[in-house]
């Protein structure tokens, strides 16, 4: 039965004399091979004294199990890998815990020791093989389509929450399962023990199972036991005309004869009435006009001033109700105090007339933002000047890696390092080897150079010929070198493998459509973020977007924000130039505390250190800190 077998492994950091690593290995001898199968370790080692030994002592052991189980020719392939485990962890006097796996033909031959495990995820089950009394364990069985094997420590059990494991075993996919789990082993205390190597094969176990000491326990079945162990009882987010008419008549008198009129006294009287009662009726109707323009006046300063009134005792109420349930619901809290700014705005129009009636209610807004919206007043002092460094050094942007600090200069064709715990720096590349460039990312001790033809090396070598468009960003993550294409709405993913980059695999689920033409920044922690011009953030796990939307703020993200995001931080974070701020959210999008200089609008990068408390600011040839409260 021929295999298609893909594997990834992820280990935390030697600490006090412990360590933990994985091995994929196979014999030189092509006949070996044959008869022997692949080998996958997952070794952990405690009490060895120096961190240093720790690791020369467990690559020994993984040394020495390879050699005594490839010589050996004359056992059966489980009994070769029990002999080699059990006498090579008699030649060494340490706690040791090792967890192995032969793939051969189609089976697969487990052995335990210790307290490490072997489990199977097979369909909606999680099935472990252990020894029972730390003894060795043995398994042997066939396998089936879509099983996936986890070689773990114990310590990468009992610190790795079952939910998260089967949540990351949904994927089937080892490299996207260490992506995931990655974040949680890294900031984990006791990573230095905890190992684990993923197999994902076109098959599984039936398993027949024995103990050294000839007893056999019953297997459960677990198709009734979703997401969990076996062993495990429980289960684990809107007018007069303008004409002169007053001229003086000349009226001319002649002299002419006089003559006698006799007055109609009853017509004049009736017209004298008529012209009474059309001045009257005039004045009637001037009168009426103005009451009724007086009526509407007063019943449109009426509905303002009710207006007014119920908008403020809304925002009172929201108000009230933020201050008394933010101990027990920060988010709601902010939320209403968001929605009295958003209010307080409207009333700032000149038709509301509105001024006195806000002014205590914009005094308690002042008061409660520090408290409910986390608001910090900042103050962003110098960290470093670049030109001191290095003459005319003016940076673009910035990224991190192990906690070391990368600028770049694209119109001089520089790269600086820096140390943000104790500021010192150096030059890590000029024009040779960045002439033209347009990003850099570091992974280990290897600096990958992306230019618009390819991809080079710190030294000038090109390592790949370009397919992408020359609007590309570049990213590294756990052993991965990222290339975001925007024009092209793709992203593609390349192993490191000794300074080559090698793997190319199309990180976007094949069904996912995606346009990253507007996408401005991004970052990775094990999940990648990218950050549009219209101030919208998406979320891709998986190769897949999740449903994902930042809480609201006041006033709201209306253009592109710069994101940055690490597996250090509790927080992601995004810089807000428009309004000469930095929110901060947590990874689920709920809104948490923002920080305000008038500094931040000049920033054209920023990189944040929760651990060191410390905001960097990139403001061409200087860069500022702001101190994280």
């Amino acid at each position: 039965m021929d295999l298609d077998v893909k594997t990834a492994k992820v280990a935390g950091n030697p600490g006090s004399g412990s360590c933990s690593q994985s091995y994929d290995m196979e014999s030189e001898d092509p006949s070996k091979r044959n008869t022997h199968g692949n080998l996958y370790l997952c070794i952990s080692i405690r009490g060895a004294g120096e961190d240093n030994q720790s690791i020369f002592i467990i690559r020994g052991v993984a040394a020495q199990i390879q050699k005594k189980y490839y010589d050996n020719s004359g056992d059966s392939v489980i009994e070769s890998l029990s002999s080699a485990v059990f006498s090579t962890v008699e030649t060494y006097q340490k706690e040791i815990e090792i967890s192995s796996v032969v793939i051969l033909k189609g089976n697969a031959y487990i052995i335990t020791y210790g307290v490490s495990e072997v489990i199977l995820k097979r369909g909606s089950s999680l099935v472990v093989f252990r020894s029972p009394n730390g003894g060795i364990f043995k398994a042997v069985g066939r396998l089936q389509p879509e099983d996936v094997l986890v070689l773990a420590t114990k310590n990468f059990v009992t610190e790795i929450p079952k939910n998260t494991l089967d949540e990351a075993l949904r994927s089937k996919n080892p490299q996207q399962i260490v992506e995931y789990l990655a974040p949680t082993i890294q900031s984990n205390d006791n990573s230095s023990a905890m190992c684990a190597s993923f197999i994902k094969v076109s098959g599984g176990i039936q398993i027949r199972s024995k103990i050294i000491n000839d007893e056999y326990p019953e297997i459960k079945t677990t198709d009734n036991v979703k997401g969990s162990y076996v062993e495990s009882e429980t289960d684990t987010s809107e007018v007069f005309d303008d004409h002169e008419q007053g001229f003086v008549q000349k009226v001319i008198f002649k002299l002419r004869p006089k003559r006698l009129y006799i007055k109609d006294f009853q017509n004049e009287m009736e017209n004298k009435r008529r012209r009474i009662l059309s001045f009257s009726g005039i004045a009637l109707l001037l009168l009426l006009a103005a009451t009724v323009a007086f009526g509407l006046y007063s019943k449109k300063e009426n509905e303002r001033r009710e207006t007014v009134q119920a908008m403020i005792e809304d925002i009172q109420k929201d108000l009230d109700e933020a201050e008394e349930v933010f101990a027990y619901s920060p988010q709601r809290s902010q939320e209403l105090l968001n929605r009295s700014k958003e209010a307080l705005e409207k009333m700032s129009d000149p038709s509301f007339k509105a001024e006195d009636e806000t002014v205590l209610i914009q005094e308690k807004i002042n008061r409660l933002e520090g408290s409910v919206l986390g608001l910090k007043t900042a103050e962003a002092s110098d960290f470093l000047d670049l030109d001191l460094l290095s003459s005319g050094f003016v940076g673009d942007d910035i990224f991190v890696y192990n906690e070391m600090l990368y600028v770049s200069d694209h119109k001089n064709d520089r790269l600086l390092r820096i140390n943000v715990s104790n500021k010192r720096s150096e030059v890590v590349a000029g024009k040779d080897s960045l002439d033209g460039f347009k990003g850099v990312a570091v992974w280990s001790n290897h600096v990958f150079v992306l230019k618009n033809d390819g991809i080079y090396d710190i030294k000038g070598s090109k390592i790949l010929d370009s397919d992408w468009s020359s609007d590309t960003l570049i990213k590294s993550y756990s052993g991965n070198i990222y290339l975001l294409d925007k024009n092209n709405s793709r992203i593609i993913r390349y192993s490191v493998d000794k300074g080559d980059l090698v793997s190319r695999t199309s990180w976007l689920s094949g069904e996912v459509s995606a346009d990253f033409s507007k996408i401005i920044s991004w970052g990775i922690d094990g999940v990648i973020w990218l950050s549009s011009d219209s101030g919208s953030v998406f979320k891709y796990t998986y190769g897949y977007q999740q449903n994902f939307s930042l809480g609201k703020v006041a006033p709201e993200l209306k253009s592109g924000a710069l994101i940055y995001a690490s597996s250090d931080n509790e927080f992601i974070y995004l810089l807000d130039k428009d309004n000469s701020r930095i929110l901060a959210f947590d990874k689920e999008g709920i809104y948490k505390k923002q920080y305000s200089d008038e500094m931040i609008s000049k920033a054209t990068d920023f990189a944040v250190f929760e651990g060191e408390g410390k905001i960097i600011l990139l403001t061409g040839d200087k860069l500022k800190q702001i101190e994280i409260k």
